[in-house]
């Protein structure tokens, strides 16, 4: 059965739409939290590094904060394998508070569905991880055309749910 974008972005929506009410009820009985970066520039400008951070005191602080530890008893009941990377439940929880419901929900209302490289009408190439290239130029540095839209998830997926219904998708399975 395949499930139509439309759902899987709906389903993913009321998902994160839960995910920050029940952020916003943990906190809410709570001291407000400090953001994870407060923390993880302490510990550099300690001397420090990236790689020690995790298992440094400063994380150990971050973690013994009454709203991130109680964070840890509820991100499991809802997390979703579905979603990896869904919702911060693996760094920093604090980042679910930090922007509106609506902004929150427009994050992660994708992810649920596939990344996936994208040639637009327009003659734009969108992969993953790479900085959108227009097929009239040989690389990102030499073009001089501006993009249709950035190249997150959000914005392919949204270009790929607004083309007109007549619009052919092929979906082409390459291994190079």
């Amino acid at each position: 059965m395949v499930t139509e974008p439309w759902t899987l972005r709906a389903e993913a929506a009321d998902h994160a739409g839960r995910v920050w009410d029940r952020w916003q009820e943990v906190v809410s009985r709570h001291l407000a939290p400090d953001d994870g970066s407060v923390f993880f520039y302490r510990h550099l400008a300690a001397g420090g590094t990236r790689d020690s951070y995790e298992t440094s005191r400063e994380a150990a602080e971050y973690r013994a904060q009454p709203a991130v530890r109680a964070w840890v008893d509820v991100a499991p009941v809802l997390a979703r394998p579905d979603i990896a990377d869904h919702s911060s439940f693996g760094w920093d929880p604090v980042g679910i508070g930090q922007r509106s419901r609506e902004e929150y929900v427009a994050t992660y209302e994708f992810s649920l569905l596939p990344l996936r490289n994208v040639l637009t009408l327009s003659g734009w190439w969108y992969e993953p991880g790479d900085a959108p290239l227009h097929g009239a130029c040989h690389a990102p540095l030499e073009c001089v055309h501006e993009p249709d839209f950035g190249m997150e998830h959000v914005g392919v997926q949204s270009y790929l749910i607004a083309v007109p219904a007549e619009t052919l998708l092929v979906n082409v399975h390459c291994h190079v």
